[in-house]
């Protein structure tokens, strides 16, 4: 079982290569982990690579406080330190109108009746 506040690079998936710190145990296979380019989620331990450096890391850390940690210990560079922001309501360009097509105005075309021979 892998200590919490052990610092780690992760060796599988999307995130391969980042580094990270575990913020809880779950059992002996998963533990929580997170950092700077990690989002904090579950992990296998099998997917990690322990570094030989541990942190003191408080119950119930958030992915910001990981990060702060990593940084202060000198384990990540200032520009890997920023995580990937989400999308803001930052102002937009207001949309033109559209405009709505016109309906064409038919003429009225002369309809012939045609006479019905009477029935005897």
């Amino acid at each position: 079982m892998i200590k919490v506040g052990t610092v780690c690079t992760k060796t599988a998936g999307r995130e391969n290569g980042n580094i990270c710190i575990i913020l809880e145990n779950i059992d002996d296979i998963f533990v929580i982990v997170a950092g700077p380019s990690v989002r904090k989620k579950r992990c296998n331990v099998k997917h990690l690579s322990q570094l030989p450096r541990e942190l003191i890391v408080s119950k119930g850390a958030s992915r910001a406080d990981a990060s702060k940690l990593l940084a202060d210990a000198g384990l990540v560079e200032e520009s890997e330190e920023s995580a990937p922001k989400k999308k803001t309501d930052a102002k937009t360009p207001a949309k033109k109108p559209v405009k709505k097509a016109e309906k064409k105005k038919d003429s009225k075309k002369a309809v012939s009746k045609k006479t019905v021979p009477a029935k005897k």
